[in-house]
């Protein structure tokens, strides 16, 4: 539903009309159904603008799909009136890493992100991107969209921001693209360092979806293929990008290394870095958060721009596979689960590796199932060492067994940080708040981690207004400001006369997350979302708008 479809049921109804859906009941907050000076006006509320300013007391006027005024517009008509007195009106909040890439798709209504306020998705992080998809992926990848009930098979960003169009969405979309997806376009799962050849293919490749509009380079080095990614072939990615997005080599016990590794290859290429979802897994890593903001300070000291995001959890959510080194994985983890199946001394052999990364953690009850099938459906939401010990099985060999029934499937909950260290970041000045999430409808979420429902108002809940970790306007700038900074759009992230109407309102004192590890839900406390304009939230219920645009135009870093 676009923006005339909305107000033409204002029009026609007197109330809120959401096409097929029925109306909101009340609708005591519209005060003009007939065509005014503006096209929304959010009257009364308290402005923060998202640049970590203090709030003030004014309206905002908006036209089409930009801010037209922000200030006394009490003499002024609108179509649609909202009253936000005693609210916060800030801009809609970028959400720096998602994983919507197909949900935003396959769940166009985008519930988990727009109920949060969320207006802009990043997607096309860890390396992985939707294009470009090679000739001899082409059949796979028409076979995995079908999973998502997605038919349209696209080779290239042109044909992914088609589609996404087609489909239509609530929120806008701005796609990365992937380090990795380019090594698998250009080499497959080869271990090998690329070939002179195959680098200079990638750059091509890389320059063709830039031309698309896919922004930026991002990689995912703990994962294959982008584990396999030297240090030069970044390097000439990064130098074609004006900004490297990573997912770092490693995140515990070699997250020092890892980060002077990434520091390096954007000081060479002359790219900017962000660090993604950063964090110093495992228990006897959690000291060397200050080591790392020490490096990231110095580096910028010699002009290397350095930001980096974050969720407010304490848990990671990642595949079970990831539990066992990187040698085993060779080929993909279908064919890591094959050879854990094929020889009992494969899993002799990594054992020590895996205890290794479970002491990390504390013990096996650090692991919970999450997305498990088949015959561990009813696991699903259990602590790995609790359900070893009421099979009577050992958890190593339980571990092999599902990943092995999963066909290197199944995802885990590994409750690996400190709330110490998470404060910290959210206090560090250039860390961005992002859910590291998709969006999803809680009704078919399963076991999914909360920061897919909760992270933007969990932030303001429980670490702004509970526990005073941060004050509101540094919180907002986090979630808007300083994640268009980092992109460069120049045009969203501040309420500024002019920009574009994304924008959210909500009660400070109710915001709240809900969802737990066990059970995904909704937010309470974001009462508006406005997309381009058109509102996406009302009155805390998605409206069915699905006014979201891809973000292909020039970016300015």
């Amino acid at each position: 539903m676009r923006r005339a479809d909305f107000l033409k049921g204002l029009l026609q109804f007197g109330t809120i009309g959401f096409g097929a859906a029925a109306a909101l009941p009340g609708c005591s907050i519209v005060r003009r159904i007939i065509p005014g000076d503006f096209d929304v006006v959010l009257r009364g509320g308290t402005v923060m603008d998202g640049s970590g300013a203090a709030g003030f007391r004014a309206d905002l006027g908006i036209a089409g799909d930009r801010i037209a005024a922000i200030g006394d517009l009490s003499d002024k008509s609108a179509s649609l009136s909202i009253d936000a007195r005693e609210k916060i009106v800030c801009p809609g909040f970028i959400d720096l890493h998602s994983h919507s890439d197909l949900t935003a798709l396959s769940n166009s209504s985008a519930d988990s992100k727009i109920r949060q306020g969320v207006t802009t998705e990043v997607v096309g992080q860890d390396g992985n991107s939707m294009a470009p998809i090679g000739w001899m992926r082409s059949g796979e990848w028409s076979r995995a969209l079908r999973r998502y009930d997605i038919s349209e098979a696209w080779r290239d960003f042109d044909g992914y921001f088609a589609t996404l169009r087609e489909y239509g969405t609530p929120v806008n979309i701005v796609s990365l693209v992937g380090a990795s997806t380019l090594r698998r376009y250009v080499a497959e799962l080869n271990t090998r360092p690329l070939s002179d050849w195959e680098l200079d293919e990638a750059v091509r490749a890389l320059d063709k979806a830039h031309k698309q509009g896919g922004k930026y380079i991002s990689a995912g080095l703990e994962y294959i293929p982008g584990a396999y990614a030297t240090e030069r072939e970044l390097v000439t990615l990064a130098r074609r990008s004006k900004l490297y997005v990573t997912h770092m080599r490693n995140e515990d016990d070699r997250v020092i290394p890892a980060l002077r590794e990434a520091i390096n290859i954007a000081r060479k290429s002359g790219a900017a870095l962000h660090v993604s979802h950063i964090k110093a897994q495992g228990r006897r890593n959690w000291g060397k958060l200050q080591t790392m903001f020490a490096m990231m300070d110095q580096a910028r000291g010699w002009r290397t721009p350095i930001t980096c995001d974050r969720y407010p959890y304490l848990a990671y959510n990642n595949g079970l596979m990831n539990l066992f080194p990187l040698g085993l994985r060779q080929g993909g983890n279908a064919a890591g689960a094959a050879r854990l199946a094929a020889s009992p001394e494969t899993r002799r052999e990594v054992r020590p590796a895996v205890q290794r990364k479970i002491d990390s953690l504390g013990s096996y009850n650090a692991v919970m199932l999450s997305d498990v099938r088949g015959a561990y459906a009813g696991y699903s939401g259990r602590r790995l060492g609790d359900l070893a010990g009421s099979l009577g099985r050992d958890p190593f060999d339980l571990l092999c067994d599902i990943v092995i029934a999963h066909s290197g499937g199944g995802t885990m909950v590994g409750f690996a940080m400190s709330e110490e260290n998470l404060i910290r970041l959210l206090r560090y000045p250039y860390c961005a708040i992002a859910s590291d999430g998709a969006a999803l409808n809680a009704r078919s979420a399963g076991r999914a981690h909360p920061r897919n429902f909760g992270s933007f108002p969990r932030v303001l809940g429980t670490y702004v207004r509970d526990q005073n970790i941060l004050n509101l306007p540094e919180a907002i700038r986090k979630m808007s400001g300083l994640p268009a900074q980092i992109l460069g759009l120049a045009d969203r992230g501040l309420l500024a006369t002019g920009g574009r109407a994304d924008i959210v309102v909500f009660d400070p004192r109710r915001i709240a997350d809900r969802a737990t590890y066990l059970k995904p839900d909704y937010p309470i406390g974001v009462e508006h979302v406005l997309v381009n304009g058109t509102p996406v939230v009302y009155e805390e219920s998605p409206t069915g708008a699905r006014p979201g645009l891809p973000l292909t135009g020039d970016f300015d870093t």
